[in-house]
């Protein structure tokens, strides 16, 4: 497999991964908070990331990706049939990124907040496809180790190595892959917490 299909292949495992967990937990789970520990829930972490791809899918080919135009529907976040139907779609966008698309300059717009001293800062940086895609493994990593956090803090157990970086599971010795357990290993972890 070439590097530029392994990056979109990378981020396809990461969000199987998303898929599988939806699979094996429940409503309550997907939408609880607890406030002061979260206060934001599974849900709202996944319809981060899944506007993150969007934006990443809507973008790419034309050269401007901006982050900061999420469409933050609050249907992801609350319903699981959703978000897992928007992973699913976004998967198969994904499968779709030709290895030539992958050394594509595009610009990038993410707001960094008010920064003193910087005013007028300019809220667009040049990028690749490649940096893009990296980017958002790292992203969705992120994401997923809060998730997990959430859910352990609700007494479920979430696969071996989920929200964990790869560089993290080598530096342990253990596999690196998929980072995750299938659906019913999922469900198995889930229905023995």
């Amino acid at each position: 497999m070439s590097t530029e299909v392994a990056l979109a292949a990378a981020n396809i495992a990461f969000l199987r991964q998303g898929i599988d967990l939806l699979e094996a937990i429940d409503d309550f789970a997907f939408t609880r908070t607890a406030p002061p520990v979260y206060t934001s829930c599974v849900g709202a972490h996944l319809r981060h990331c899944i506007d993150h791809y969007a934006r990443f899918l809507d973008g790419h080919r034309a050269g401007l990706i901006d982050y900061d135009a999420r469409d933050r529907d609050p249907q992801l976040e609350t319903d699981r049939l959703v978000a897992r139907r928007a992973l699913l779609d976004i998967v198969n966008a994904l499968a779709a990124v030709a290895p030539e698309d992958v050394d594509r300059s595009v610009d990038i717009v993410i707001d960094c907040g008010p920064l003193e001293g910087a005013d007028g800062i300019d809220p667009r940086c040049p990028s690749t496809v490649r940096r893009e895609l990296l980017f958002l493994v790292s992203h969705t990593v992120h994401h997923y180790a809060l998730i997990a956090h959430i859910l352990r803090h609700q007494a479920i157990q979430v696969p071996a190595g989920f929200g964990v970086a790869p560089s993290t599971l080598r530096h342990r010795g253990g596999p690196v892959g998929r980072h995750t357990a299938s659906a019913r290993e999922a469900e198995r972890t889930v229905a023995g917490a």
